[in-house]
């Protein structure tokens, strides 16, 4: 998780998104194109469970389109903005 980026989402939850993260060892951009694609060479079964168990609901979606610049949340915020 980014020190000092501002959380929208509960720690606990931004931890379990964190942990997924380093097990994908994808880029958020290329997470979002591997999943668009249906790409099983980058994204494996594991991977894409772990992801659906991870998705915003609609009320955590407004909240991260209401902030200004994503660019400043935490890496976890930033993966619901992706997806």
């Amino acid at each position: 998780m980014d020190l000092y980026s501002p959380l929208i989402f509960y720690d606990t939850e931004s931890v379990g998104v964190a942990i997924m993260l380093s097990r994908i060892k994808l880029e958020l951009p290329h997470i979002r194109l591997a999943i668009m694609e249906l790409d099983d060479d980058k994204l494996t079964l594991d991977n894409l469970k772990a992801i659906s168990r991870q998705l915003p609901s609609n009320d955590e979606m407004e909240r991260i389109k209401s902030f200004e610049d994503v660019s400043k949340l935490s890496k976890a915020d930033r993966y619901f903005d992706e997806v």
